[in-house]
């Protein structure tokens, strides 16, 4: 469990047992010992206050704790922003925030080949860490899905962990696959995630590939969750052009994203024939204003 947890966990049994303390106390004083007459109704009555200040503090206190709580984290957007935020925006942003698991250091790769006399071939990995920053166990569904009219192929999904429990190995027997309005879906069986500490890691891969793409094709990579960090790769024959949303760090077909991806964002990357030049540039242009914009 990460420090912080148990500093709060520890802060929390503090503060309980201090008011089992005063409540203790107050009962003693009320029913406990005998003193001086002048002292009895003085005794009486700081035994009450305690009775009361213990009751108040375990109850009432801690409703009034949550409810400002949650009314200053519903307007907190706006004083972040600086201005007023439409109540969709702030819902959107509370919703994509509430998830604890995050995916780190996300890749994915195209490999673009073809054989002779064989339409182009798209081999794809996807493969990212999984961390748990809540304070108890989550289930992480293991899945992946895929436009059915690309024809793919899902050869794996798999999970190595420091935790035994979670590892999930290689191989397509293990693999449940469904159709549901043009969308293939593959299901491996779930993991437990447990809070993130020291030593504990959980890296997911999946692989799969699209038998017949068209030499001027795209993809879409789109986030269920919190990403942080990404890199994409595309290995393609020398006459395909790959074309990813620009980025300050890229190195030939490798570009790198160095920030954080929300939940329902996209990325979006294409591949056409090198001798279209026009449309390749146009394709760029295309990228880039959606990364600027914000909506890759």
């Amino acid at each position: 469990m990460p420090i912080q947890e148990q500093s709060r966990d520890w802060r929390e049994k503090y503060f309980w047992l201090i008011i089992a303390g005063i409540a203790a106390l107050g009962i003693w004083l009320v029913t406990g010992f005998k003193v001086p007459a002048f002292l009895a109704e003085f005794r009486a009555a700081f035994g009450d206050a305690l009775i009361i200040a213990a009751i108040l503090a375990a109850t009432v206190d801690q409703f009034v704790k949550c409810r400002l709580i949650r009314e200053v984290t519903s307007d907190v957007w706006q004083y972040l922003a600086g201005h007023r935020v439409p109540v969709e925006l702030s819902d959107y942003l509370h919703d994509s925030l509430q998830s604890r698991i995050i995916r780190r250091n996300l890749t994915l790769t195209y490999k673009l080949h073809r054989e002779l006399g064989h339409p182009l071939r798209a081999d794809i990995e996807i493969s990212y860490e999984v961390e748990n920053y809540g304070n108890k166990e989550e289930t992480y569904p293991l899945y992946i899905s895929e436009e059915e009219h690309k024809n793919p192929e899902f050869e794996e999904i798999s999970c190595i962990s420091s935790d035994p429990e979670a590892n999930v190995p290689p191989g397509k027997g293990s693999l449940t696959i469904t159709s549901d309005s043009g969308v293939k879906r593959v299901d491996a069986r779930s993991i437990t995630v447990k809070p993130l500490r020291e030593g504990l890691f959980y890296n997911v891969k999946f692989r799969y590939h699209l038998g017949s793409v068209a030499d001027s094709d795209s993809d879409v990579l789109s986030f269920s969750g919190p990403t942080i960090d990404v890199t994409i790769i595309g290995i393609v024959p020398p006459e395909i052009c790959f074309v990813a949303p620009k980025t300050n760090v890229a190195v030939g077909e490798t570009s790198i994203y160095k920030r954080v991806f929300l939940k329902e964002q996209h990325l979006h990357v294409r591949w056409l024939p090198k001798k279209h030049k026009r449309d390749v540039a146009l394709a760029s242009k295309v990228a880039d204003k959606k990364a600027a914009d914000g909506l890759t």
